[in-house]
């Protein structure tokens, strides 16, 4: 849960639509740890565009997060 987690909080929702270049620029800016740095150079380096956070996540193979309670 760490890194999806750590790639919320680093990833507002004005990043968003967002390529594999520009989520990594926003990272870089953001100092994300290396792990999630590494994690996120794994993304297809194509024309996909992500909308949120959670399509991120599931294309990087993180497991659904819990939710807000």
């Amino acid at each position: 849960m760490h890194l999806r987690t750590e790639l919320a909080r680093r990833l507002r929702g004005d990043v968003f639509p967002a390529d594999r270049d520009h989520v990594l620029d926003h990272l870089r800016a953001q100092a994300a740890p290396d792990d999630v740095m590494n994690l996120a150079r794994s993304l297809p380096d194509d024309d996909r565009r992500y909308t949120n956070v959670q399509e991120l996540a599931a294309e990087l193979g993180l497991p659904p997060g819990r939710g807000r309670t």
